[in-house]
Parts: C-alpha cells; sequence; structure tokens
C-alpha cells in the first residue's frame, strides 16, 4: 500500500507543487500539496487533505512556523507524522536546486 504524503508550504505556489511532482510516478508513495495561504490555482489545506494523509511535510518552522500554523489550524494533524524540512521560500516553481534540496531531504528520511 502507497504511503500518502502531503506537502505544505505558504502559498502552494512553489515549494509544495515541486515536492508532490517528484513523486508522480512513485510506486511508494502519493503525494499532494497545499498551502496555507493559497494564490492563482493553488490548492488550499483542508482538514480532508490531512484526515488523507500518513505523512505531512512542512518546509519552514524556522522562519515561517508552518508546523505551528498547521496545529494551531488543525489540531487533528498533531497525531499525524509531521516533518520539517527547513527550505526556505526563495525559489521558484521546479528550480532545479530546489528539486535537488528536496531529494536531498527526502532520501536523508528514506522518503524518497
Amino acid at each position: 500500500m502507497k504511503k500518502q504524503f502531503l506537502f505544505i508550504c505558504a502559498d502552494n505556489v512553489s515549494r509544495s507543487p515541486t515536492a508532490e511532482a517528484l513523486f508522480e510516478d512513485s510506486e511508494k508513495a502519493e503525494a499532494r500539496s497545499a498551502g496555507f495561504f493559497p494564490i492563482r490555482n493553488s490548492r488550499k489545506i483542508t482538514n480532508q487533505l490531512i484526515r488523507w494523509a500518513s505523512t505531512i511535510f512542512v518546509m519552514d518552522e524556522k522562519h515561517e512556523f508552518h508546523k505551528t500554523q498547521l496545529i494551531q489550524r488543525f489540531p487533528d494533524a498533531e497525531d499525524k507524522e509531521i516533518i520539517i524540512l527547513e527550505i526556505p521560500d526563495t525559489f521558484s516553481r521546479f528550480d532545479s536546486e530546489l528539486e535537488r534540496l528536496l531529494v536531498v531531504k527526502l532520501k536523508e528520511g528514506n522518503w524518497i
């Protein structure tokens, strides 16, 4: 059975959609992404997404307090495995350096 990964960033424009795309053809996990403050055609975090996920990855706790915000807004998330990747909001969508950094961090935890 595939694991269900939810990637969360501020606006679901760059970091989390890039992470979701890494699992597009994965046999190990299915991934979705969402943001706290979605813009354009991005996806907003919902209780349904929280319930769906087996593991939640947040991009930045140190500067953007993603884990803190997540638990405050969605208390059910506290029962999930929440991984902090500490990837700053300095990249554009599908930036090669962002992809490299995501792969490194996800390999460290054996998620990819």
